[in-house]
């Protein structure tokens, strides 16, 4: 289970909704157990797809490996950990793609957003297990 704030999950949102007709994405920093992972920052990141990868920012996104270390190192500072990634599906369902499949991580919560027409409408979250997306149970509520 990962849980977000009513305002994390308002910050996603307006971030997927304004990134549409691209893709949006974010990191997810927090603390996790066996059993549980609660999320205590959301970090918007620019969409680093470049066209010239093949594809565009409609249907990829990339986020920049310097982006990563900077919000892995920042959290390690505060004790915290890296322990999502954030993105949207503009006009397509919140289930993880063959794309994301491929760059996966295990133990990381994907959290993925349909945006329709530029308005959300469905958030999920995602973990690898077995070389295979299992749905993880997503609560919001206040801390």
């Amino acid at each position: 289970m990962i849980t977000l704030s009513p305002t994390q999950l308002a910050t996603l949102q307006r971030h997927a909704e304004t990134c549409y007709p691209n893709e949006a994405c974010a990191l997810i920093v927090g603390r996790s157990d066996a059993n549980a992972k609660i999320v205590d920052e959301v970090v918007i990141v620019e969409n680093a797809w470049q066209s010239d990868m093949g594809h565009s920012q409609r249907d990829r996104y990339l986020i920049a490996p310097r982006d990563i270390a900077r919000v892995d190192r920042a959290a390690s500072q505060r004790g915290l950990d890296l322990i999502g990634v954030f993105h949207s599906h503009p006009d397509h369902p919140s289930q993880p793609s063959a794309t994301d499949l491929a760059q996966a991580w295990p133990e990381m919560s994907y959290l993925i957003a349909a945006v329709y027409a530029g308005r959300f409408t469905t958030l999920q979250s995602w973990v690898l297990q077995d070389e295979v997306f299992v749905e993880e149970a997503l609560r919001s509520h206040e801390p």
